[in-house]
């Protein structure tokens, strides 16, 4: 289920409006977005989304970059020294993370890239609310791009069957795959190098978060930044991670 858009005055989905572009949606009631874990119905329905939207096959001419390859220059090394030499609160952290990052980075990077199709691109819990007859209402489309459906797949099972501190929702893992496979009729065989979109999609985030924390102006920003840091290293999957999401589906 999909939020209707509302057409301006001059019939436009988005407008620009003070500088910014805008969008609007009509109200369709819903709750609060989802979070890892989820239930294994719920799972199930974020499977049979995914293989919906697959199934369109919609044509696009490149991966999405964010998904493609490491979109910030600055090396982790380089981050980390920063870093340190501003005495930032998740600096230890962050050193200790490097090894990980760098890991996640290397993976699939000698594998050819599959074939993408147009997709929703972030489609975790956060972009889903459930309606009030229980299907999923899914959100947050700005995003999308193309992807390969093995690497969106994967990048799901991710957002969607692992728990805080890397835990691995087994149960919910397999019932996502269960809901696409029995919408598309089949699903596609995962292998570690599926995981690269969601590893490089991760990298980003987490450089682009790093480097906001580093420039941060005020002490609110500079609090608000930290935490987040902090959170995303604390809960940084590793290859260990996404092998054990893999044996839970294979």
């Amino acid at each position: 289920m999909l939020p209707t858009p509302v057409r301006s005055r001059d019939g436009n989905i988005v407008e620009s409006v003070g500088g910014h572009r805008w969008r609007a949606y009509r109200d369709l009631p819903a709750g609060p977005p989802l979070a890892a874990p989820v239930s294994a119905v719920v799972a199930g329905a974020a499977g049979d989304v995914l293989a919906t939207l697959h199934g369109l096959a919609l044509p696009v001419d490149r991966v999405s970059p964010w998904h493609a390859r490491r979109l910030g220059p600055a090396s982790w090394a380089g981050l980390s020294g920063t870093a340190t030499a501003r005495q930032a609160p998740w600096a230890g952290q962050l050193a200790a993370a490097v090894p990980a990052l760098e890991d996640l980075a290397a993976i699939g990077r000698d594998v050819p890239v599959p074939d993408p199709v147009l997709t929703h691109n972030t489609f975790g819990p956060a972009q889903t609310r459930l309606a009030p007859d229980g299907r999923l209402v899914v959100v947050g489309w700005e995003h999308a791009g193309g992807q390969p459906p093995a690497w969106e797949l994967a990048n799901a099972l991710l957002d969607w069957a692992v728990a805080p501190h890397s835990r691995v929702d087994a149960v919910g893992a397999r019932a996502l795959i269960d809901g696409y496979r029995q919408r598309a009729g089949g699903a596609p065989t995962l292998c570690l190098a599926d995981f690269r979109g969601a590893a490089t999609g991760l990298i980003n985030y987490v450089c682009e978060q790093v480097e906001a924390a580093l420039a941060a102006g005020t002490a609110e920003d500079r609090r608000y930044a930290d935490r987040s840091v902090h959170h995303l290293l604390t809960h940084l999957p590793t290859r260990t991670t996404l092998e054990r999401l893999l044996d839970a589906v294979t």
